[in-house]
């Protein structure tokens, strides 16, 4: 890896994620010039976040489950695979609700 990133050439440019910088060669981040650290939301950037994703899907609403949800420590990630569960949820009441 580090080899590779010797051998690029003016002009190429090369973007690489972790979310474990500490397990990181510092040989290898030594050789990025810019390194941009992205931090976790806070609560309004969170709860604005699943706000954003209620508006966008017909079929759910606001909750105090997820303004709740939003006050936890938890990744963005989670707070999606959160959501997707809550859509799932509505879905299988509208079914239910509609026989």
């Amino acid at each position: 890896m580090i080899q590779c990133l010797d051998s690029l050439v003016d002009g190429q440019i090369v973007i690489a994620a972790t979310n474990r910088p500490d397990r990181l060669d510092k040989a290898l981040t030594r050789r990025f010039r810019t390194n941009v650290e992205f931090e976790k939301f806070d609560f309004r950037e969170e709860l604005n976040m699943i706000q954003k994703f209620v508006d966008a899907i017909d079929v759910l609403d606001m909750t105090q489950q997820m303004v709740d949800f939003a006050k936890a420590d938890h990744t963005q990630a989670e707070t999606f695979d959160f959501m997707i569960d809550k859509i799932a949820e509505r879905v299988v009441e509208n079914t239910m609700e509609m026989k």
